[in-house]
């Protein structure tokens, strides 16, 4: 008959050489039989679940009616049209089922093959079958088919998605964004592509080296880097899974920061551990950059000329040094501590807490208290910034005593209040019915334009059209009375077609005796981030216009002529701006302490050179000078020259000098050396617009977040990912965000942190989207601190990790429907096999050759020592092993009652370790044992009452094991070589200990003793 079962096992050699044949039977009137069926075995037939064809050569004779259960077509359909199978095949395996047909014909002898193939069901579905065909040939008879046809769509459609699934690990292994590496102990065994891209190597270069070979011989904190690596691994392959910063180099030498995870995993007995790497350098350097912008910072504010404070909850908890001389301290400790309130008088208490507590950062005035209880005013601005890890309040604040009071003495005269207009710095515009009517020099400077042009024109003529709505609401607010609103416009001037920013604010006042609108607008095209200086620079004008004053005053008064003038020594001579004054032909006349210590001339190396020696370009020189004759006035940045002639830029506020005639009589100029100044502001732009590209630019999420809990500070990624803005973000606690029945665990980890008893924390957490549906991150946590080590605020590092998540829950629905599947497989092997056991054992019931009937009970056997291996498969949790040792005693007692064996009168040992196989190993070692039971059985105990059978499984300690059989009979021939024997089990035997690669021996001194050492075969796939 020459069955296969070459479906029960992939193992090609075990198919082979397990082929049960009958070509050694001799014929006889049982095997003749065979396929003559009577009423009872029909109606047996009829009611298996799966279909069971018959065919003579004159066609399709019988064919099970679960046919159409099957295909939804009737037996009859199939047993009148011999060609019916044929039309609902498909196409393509219709072809191959023929040729296949024909070549097993061609062949001349009976035997068992096996086809897949699909038939369209009468519902229109493709269904795969497999089908088992069995030819019988008896001497002088015609050839008998008999086969049986098992619906396969459930595994076809298991091993597609198992294809599939396996693609899609592999597309994740190669595509992933990270260094993966699979290792076995401390060596390389596999990596992706990644790996070879941030190592800068060839895969050569990567398998089977140790992870300490890509590492700089020690790591940042000194321990060698073999030693340390060890140690993670050890930790990992105990199961507990490691999370580590680590320096790495690649194949150049080039060393880069990185984070590894190691996680260990088992393929059958035997463990591996999977390396995640990170390159990390980038973000390493935005930490390093964001710690050197803050003191950056730190040190802008102590070199600020104003007054800065920056306080919590009211509270001064930092102030440069300029702030406390302002306020009459010693120095900046007398003041941090102090609350805010102690420095403003009642009237303005309230005024300053309304600006902090809305956060307003536009400036006003109030009046401040000193140290020795004299009032001051000042103009104070504020913001809100984070500040080590806190949202606190800077507040910097400008003495403007002075020009106050001069401001008061100009409204008691017209005139002087126009001289002092002209001669400001800043532009001054006066607007009745929005048209301007007046513009001081420095208004038609800063515009381009001249008087006559500018008289009855309106502002808006001059602005960029996107700034003209921010102009009207400028207007507005000024008309209902608000003096604070302070807007920045742009404007194209029409002298030289270029774009000048202004900044501009005002009030309303009366001009001629009407109601008009007073705006002062200010040049802050070269000098928004010199706003401070600018504030400086117009006190020493407002000094200068004050000296003009003293000076006609003193034409006036000759009697206090000595006093004024050494009143006004004394204040150049301790400015500690530099102050130069010339006279009608441009010689120097006045050169205080100040300039000597800045140009390196003496007063007397200067007096009466012109003063073109100062300037570095006379083209320079000649521009202000131009403007001084054209315009009475000059603010504005220069390039200065030294005695030694190097080089330096200054900050320059000059107008001229009249006499008690209104003649000019001269000039003068205060400046200042900003060089040091422009340098520091040209590298904190630049440090802050580096740190703040890798900020924004960066793939994760960052954010600052404070002590309570509220984000300070995001980047775009971070808001991508939560679908939020960030400002909808800084009104936001983390916590707010936080799965709910997370929160609380998460906020153990914060509260560790903030306590110090971690460093830091890594977690996977679930976040809301703004769209209701939920986030998951991978989130990493540190605090940073002060240098007292108190804490400031959070570091938090967000990687969106959704996607992965839900390719990971997709991935255990498909291995728990594999599981399924294959217990489903294993099932219906056993039970396909009980199938042919029981077809079997029906058919004996019609043989009468004793012979035959062996012949087919041992048959019965042999399926069963299979089919007990797939019952162990399939309700074992573990369908890659059998639990051998209950498979050995089920076996053994199924052969018992098989030869009707008085288990009383045989005396029957088990000595069997447990001991779980493999399913390639389980089918030949349960084979085996099968032929040496059933020959024990059938041979040793004849004549006899009582005997002993041993059966013995062990583990060897060299990892072989070791199967014994052995019965106290009459011993097996010393005529017959076992190894040479016509027995088909001994050949058998034989043959499947070759095929486990082990060794057989026997022992005939007290009966019979089979010895066989194998081991088990083992295939890893990776």
């Amino acid at each position: 008959m020459g069955l296969r079962f070459q479906f029960l096992n992939n193992n090609t050699n075990l198919a082979e050489r397990t082929d049960f044949t009958l070509k050694r039977m001799p014929t006889n009137k049982a095997l003749e039989e065979i396929g003559q069926t009577g009423e009872r075995l029909y109606q047996v037939l009829r009611k298996l679940p799966n279909v069971i064809l018959y065919e003579t050569g004159g066609g399709r004779e019988f064919i099970s009616e679960n046919i159409e259960q099957l295909l939804g077509y009737t037996p009859d359909q199939f047993t009148k049209d011999r060609d019916f199978f044929v039309q609902v095949m498909h196409p393509d395996d219709a072809k191959m089922s023929k040729e296949k047909l024909k070549k097993w014909h061609s062949e001349g002898e009976p035997g068992v093959i096996s086809m897949e193939f699909r038939c369209k069901s009468k519902d229109g579905e493709w269904v795969w079958l497999q089908d088992f065909i069995m030819a019988i040939k008896p001497e002088g008879q015609p050839v008998y088919m008999a086969g049986v046809m098992i619906d396969i769509t459930p595994r076809k459609l298991a091993e597609e998605t198992l294809k599939y699934e396996e693609e899609k690990y592999r597309l994740l292994f190669s595509e992933a964004n990270d260094a993966i590496f699979i290792m076995d102990n401390n060596v390389f065994i596999e990596c992706n592509e990644k790996t070879l891209k941030m190592f800068e190597c060839e895969a050569d270069d990567i398998i089977g080296r140790t992870p300490w070979e890509y590492s700089p011989v020690k790591q940042p904190d000194g321990i060698q880097s073999k030693k340390k690596a060890k140690k993670y691994i050890n930790a990992a392959f105990t199961g507990e899974s490691q999370f580590f910063k680590w320096k790495h180099k690649t194949k150049k030498e080039r060393e880069f920061d990185a984070e590894v995870s190691l996680n260990v995993f088992t393929i059958g007995e035997k463990k591996y551990l999977q390396a995640i790497v990170r390159d990390i350098t980038t973000r390493e350097e935005a930490q390093n950059l964001l710690k050197e912008s803050e003191e950056r910072f730190k040190l802008l504010s102590g070199a600020a000329l104003e007054g800065i404070t920056i306080s919590e909850g009211g509270v001064i908890i930092d102030a440069n040094e300029q702030f406390a001389t302002m306020h009459g301290y010693k120095d900046r400790g007398d003041v941090v501590g102090k609350k805010l309130e102690d420095f403003i008088t009642k009237e303005y208490i309230q005024l300053a807490f309304e600006h902090i507590e809305m956060g307003y950062h536009k400036s006003f005035m109030l009046q401040s208290t000193k140290k020795n209880g004299s009032i001051i005013t000042v103009e104070a601005r504020g913001e809100n910034i984070p500040y080590y890890g806190k949202t606190v309040r800077i507040v910097a604040m400008s003495d403007i005593t002075e020009r106050i009071n001069y401001e008061n003495q100009l409204k008691e005269s017209h005139e002087r209040y126009k001289n002092h207009i002209e001669s400001l710095p800043d532009g001054v515009l006066i607007l009745e019915n929005d048209t301007i009517v007046f513009a001081n020099p420095s208004a038609l400077k800063i515009l381009g334009t001249t008087a006559t042009k500018i008289k009855k024109s309106n502002l808006e003529g001059y602005l960029l059209k996107e700034y003209v709505k921010e102009y009207v609401n400028l207007i507005k607010s000024i008309k209902e009375g608000e003096t604070d609103y302070l807007s920045e416009l742009k404007i194209k001037r029409p002298n030289d077609s270029g774009i000048a920013d202004i900044e501009a604010n005002g009030r309303l006042v009366k001009f001629r005796g009407e109601d008009s609108i007073q705006l002062v607008v200010h040049d802050i095209s070269t000098r928004k981030q010199l706003a401070r200086e600018q504030l400086r620079a117009q006190i020493a004008e407002e000094t200068n216009i004050q000296l003009q004053r003293e000076i006609v005053e003193r034409k006036k008064a000759e009697n206090k002529l000595t006093k004024a003038q050494k009143y006004t020594k004394s204040i150049i001579e301790s400015s500690l701006d530099m102050i130069v004054a010339t006279d009608i032909d441009n010689l120097i006349n006045e050169f205080n302490e100040a300039a000597e210590k800045t140009f390196g001339y003496s007063r007397e190396e200067v007096l009466g050179k012109h003063i073109e020696i100062l300037f570095a370009n006379n083209d320079e020189h000649e521009q202000v000078n131009n403007l001084l004759e054209n315009e009475g006035t000059f603010a504005g940045e220069i390039v200065n020259k030294r005695s030694d002639n190097s080089l330096f830029i200054s900050f320059l506020s000059a107008s001229i000098l009249k006499d008690e005639k209104g003649e000019v009589i001269g000039a003068m100029g205060v400046s200042r050396d900003i060089t040091a100044m422009k340098k520091a502001e040209e590298e904190l732009r630049l440090s802050e617009e580096r740190h703040r590209a890798i900020y924004d630019q960066a793939y994760i999420g960052i954010a600052r977040i404070g002590k309570v809990g509220r984000f300070l500070l995001v980047n775009q990624r971070l808001c991508d990912m939560l679908g939020y803005s960030s400002d909808e973000l800084y009104k936001k606690a983390f916590f707010e965000l936080t799965h709910p029945d997370e929160v609380e665990n998460s906020l153990k980890n914060w509260d560790a942190l903030l306590s110090d008893e971690i460093k830091n924390f890594t977690s996977e957490q679930r976040y809301i989207h703004k769209n209701g549906t939920y986030v998951v991150a991978n989130l990493t946590v540190s605090m940073v601190r002060d240098a007292k080590g108190n804490p400031n605020y959070y570091v938090a590092v967000f990687e969106d990790i959704t996607e992965r998540k839900e390719q990971e829950i997709k991935l255990q629905q498909s291995l728990k429907e594999k599981e399924v599947l294959l217990k489903e497989v294993h099932h219906r092997v056993k039970n396909n096999m009980q199938v042919i056991s029981s077809i079997l054992n029906l058919q004996s019931s019609y043989i009468k050759d004793p012979e035959a009937i062996d012949m087919l009970r041992e048959s019965q056997d042999r399926i069963k020592s299979m089919s007990f291996i797939h019952e162990s498969l399939y309700q074992s949790k573990d369908l890659s092993h059998v639990n051998f040792t209950e498979y050995v005693r089920n076996l053994v007692n199924n052969l018992f009652r098989t030869y009707g064996i008085n288990i009383s009168g045989l005396k029957l040992e088990y000595e069997l370790d447990e001991v779980p196989l493999n399913i390639d190993t389980a089918i030949p070692c349960g084979l085996v044992i099968n032929e040496l039971i059933s020959n024990a059985l059938k041979y040793a105990f004849k004549g006899r009452d009582e005997g002993k059978l041993q059966v013995e499984l062990k583990k060897l300690d060299d990892g072989k094991l070791k199967l014994m059989i052995a019965d106290d009979g009459v011993g097996f021939p010393d005529d017959i070589d076992y190894r040479e024997t016509d027995s088909l089990g001994l050949q058998l035997v034989v043959t499947l200990v070759g095929q486990i690669k082990g060794e057989i021996d026997l022992d005939n001194s007290n009966g019979s003793k089979f010895t066989i050492i194998f081991e088990e075969s083992k295939q890893i796939r990776i």
